[in-house]
């Protein structure tokens, strides 16, 4: 049994260090820890809910997580987790880089309630980090508001957000 202990103790730092010489192993966990210059955020509810986080970072790599919930046979929610992951071109991150250092994005207030919702509100929310500073933007219910409540959220916080979820905000 001693022995048993003492080989496990030397086979495990040994298997550990043949796991992270895999090619490509440390650098999908790095991805996940690095930080995005880009996440934008759909929730669809106030609590437990659905929702989408498209993120992109410096290098062009894109990840998109969209969580749902389904029943299960017994009844009970339970949570789905759906991920995308792609390489962008490099033309395409220097697109979203110049909507997010428009004027109208980085002087946006940190929140636009466009319609006040109690029975199903939504939101989404834009967060751009870059050479050390952070512009978060929130709207709320967008949807749900008529054209002028619409028109005051600017221009490229709406180009942002219908990049990263095309279908959901309206015309």
């Amino acid at each position: 049994m001693e022995r048993d202990l003492r080989l496990a103790r030397s086979i495990v730092p040994l298997l550990l260090l043949v796991v992270l010489t895999i090619p490509g192993f440390s650098q999908s966990k790095s991805s996940i820890k690095s930080t995005p210059l880009l996440e934008i955020v759909f929730t669809g509810c106030a609590k437990d809910c659905d929702s989408e986080t498209t993120r992109v970072y410096s290098d062009g790599r894109y990840r998109a997580e969209k969580i749902n919930h389904e029943r299960s046979k017994s009844g009970h929610s339970r949570k789905v987790v759906l991920t995308e992951e792609k390489q962008l071109e490099p033309e395409e991150v220097a697109e979203l880089l110049s909507w997010a250092e428009q004027p109208d994005f980085l002087n946006a207030q940190p929140e636009y309630i466009v319609r006040i919702v109690r029975d199903w509100p939504s939101n989404f929310t834009i967060t751009y980090r870059n050479k050390g500073r952070e512009k978060k933007v929130q709207v709320f219910n967008f949807n749900a508001g008529s054209a002028a409540e619409k028109a005051k959220v600017p221009n490229s916080v709406l180009k942002l957000a219908r990049w990263a979820q095309p279908y959901s905000l309206g015309q």
